[in-house]
């Protein structure tokens, strides 16, 4: 069997997570797996795709020679699996020309079309799908709300990672560890973190930012104009880097889906303080493996923070919890299971 999996880019986006997990495990099932991109070879991803030997086909040239490009790579391949709302706009001249494969879906995040023409060529796309999936239960409702598919349609599999072989272990040595790991873009909200974390004394936390964007340089200033001991890493590819780096996780996003960050620190054994936006409260149950907090609220992060500085056992109670939800129920090898059911 032959698959193709289509994202936006090879950069370090949720989508992009899962396709290269997927891809890497797919390919131990016996599947010859390519990854199709309208990416640059200089994105972190395609080197990374690369070294474990998984074909990357790079989209470029005019629109005309996109399409045209497209079509005759698509037609090699017995499996056309969308990860990416973008491309299937943007492909959606080629999909229903697509007569012998299996053209499908998969929904992971909550952005809202831009304009009517993305509404039109989804619709029109769905109609020569094999199938639509979404990561999440609130992901199936918004693409019936965004762009008017039937609910009853649309498949659900989770996102997936691999499983660490232990938990990472809590020293609780201070100053308390915090981690950010995502776009620095504004839907991320991380000036909620550092005003939460500006609240309390400096030397007891150090915020770990791992990524990149347009924010970056304002967030810097905020830091120090709130005198915030944080540290920004930029982009890294190493996800055993960025995970030995702290022991609590901070997601504060205003809208997510299912984040893979949040799957990845779990999967290691450590937990969240996170939004309660999206499916994020599907895998973290409120003071028992994590904790949620509403979108915005710099007292209630604050809060936590400083009760977890001063209990410390409450963070070690969580982590055990954390690693034990996701080793059964969202490890990327059930996850490749599925979609090979999926595929026959």
């Amino acid at each position: 069997m032959k698959v193709v999996h289509l994202v936006s880019s090879l950069n370090l986006g949720g989508a992009e997570r899962l396709v290269y997990n997927l891809a890497i495990e797919q390919k131990k099932l016996g599947i010859k797996v390519t990854v199709m991109s309208a990416g640059k070879k200089t994105d972190t991803f395609y080197s990374l795709l690369k070294v474990q030997e998984i074909d990357v086909v790079l989209i470029e040239g005019s629109v005309f020679q996109r399409l045209w490009f497209a079509l005759k790579q698509l037609r090699r391949f017995d499996i056309v699996h969308f990860h990416s709302i973008p491309l299937v706009r943007s492909m959606s001249p080629v999909i229903p020309l697509l007569l012998r494969q299996k053209v499908i879906f998969t929904a992971h995040g909550e952005t809202s079309p831009k304009a009517r023409g993305m509404r039109l060529s989804l619709a029109f796309s769905r109609l020569f799908m094999f199938k639509i999936l979404a990561v999440s239960e609130a992901i199936r409702y918004s693409l019936k709300d965004r762009f008017g598919y039937p609910v009853d349609g649309i498949g659900l599999i989770a996102n997936g990672v691999p499983i660490a072989n232990e938990i990472k272990p809590f020293l609780n040595i201070p100053p308390l560890k915090l981690g950010f790991v995502g776009r620095l873009i504004p839907l991320k909200n991380v000036p909620l973190i550092i005003e939460a974390l500006s609240l309390l004394e400096r030397s007891s936390v150090e915020l770990n930012i791992f990524g990149d964007g347009e924010c970056r340089k304002d967030l810097e200033n905020l830091a120090l104009e709130k005198g915030v001991n944080a540290i920004f890493h930029g982009n890294e590819p190493n996800e055993k880097i960025i995970y030995q780096t702290f022991d609590l996780l901070i997601i504060s996003s205003n809208t997510e889906g299912l984040p893979m960050v949040l799957l990845e620190s779990m999967s290691r054994g450590i937990p969240a303080v996170s939004t309660d936006v999206g499916a994020i409260s599907t895998v973290i149950t409120h003071n028992e493996n994590g904790y949620l907090i509403d979108v915005g609220d710099v007292a209630s992060l604050s809060d936590i923070v400083r009760e977890l500085i001063l209990n410390p056992k409450v963070l070690s109670s969580w982590k055990k919890a954390s690693y034990d939800l996701i080793k059964q129920e969202y490890s990327i090898q059930q996850i490749a299971q599925s979609y090979s059911k999926l595929y026959k």
